[in-house]
């Protein structure tokens, strides 16, 4: 009678043990998804970093060609007025004139460096668009490989189980 409840508690004791190890087995089950979506989450937010920064270089190239359509808009501006300048019959108006395209050519002056800074900051937006894609292309790699080692050792408890 001893043996057969030793040997009973012996049974209940693997059944135990087999119990809180399935319920182990259970657990990283549902941690598997919960690493995946994080693991996708953080791509995600890289991804959309890199879409802001090109939102930004959209903008700043709209900005440009504003400046390009202003700069365009004064030279035509100043090339009427020194056309006028040539049937002027009094100092005063040619002194007026002269005044009017130096007005002209100091603002068509600040549009251009504008231009240029802006041209500035595209260049620096896209090289960090360029090194952003490298960035994203290699961490999507190192999720890819990360992934998958979670979904094998998922597979494999999930076989154990």
């Amino acid at each position: 009678m001893k043996n057969k409840m030793a040997e009973q508690i012996e049974i209940l004791v693997q059944l135990q043990e087999i119990e809180t190890e399935s319920a182990g087995l259970k657990s990283a089950q549902n941690e598997v998804s919960k690493k995946l979506d994080i693991l996708d989450n953080s791509l995600d937010e890289f991804r959309k970093s890199i879409l802001d920064q090109e939102s930004t270089l959209d903008a700043l190239k709209k900005k440009y060609r504003e400046y390009e359509s202003s700069s365009q808009m004064n030279l035509d501006r100043e090339k009427k007025t020194k056309e006028k300048l040539r049937a002027v019959k009094t100092n005063r108006e040619y002194q007026s004139l002269l005044k009017e395209i130096e007005d002209v050519k100091a603002k068509t002056s600040k549009i251009e460096d504008e231009m240029i800074e802006c041209l500035d900051r595209m260049e620096d937006v896209e090289k960090v668009i360029t090194q952003k894609e490298d960035e994203h292309r290699q961490l999507k790699d190192q999720i890819d490989d990360e992934k998958d080692n979670i979904k094998l050792k998922a597979e494999k408890s999930r076989k154990e189980l």
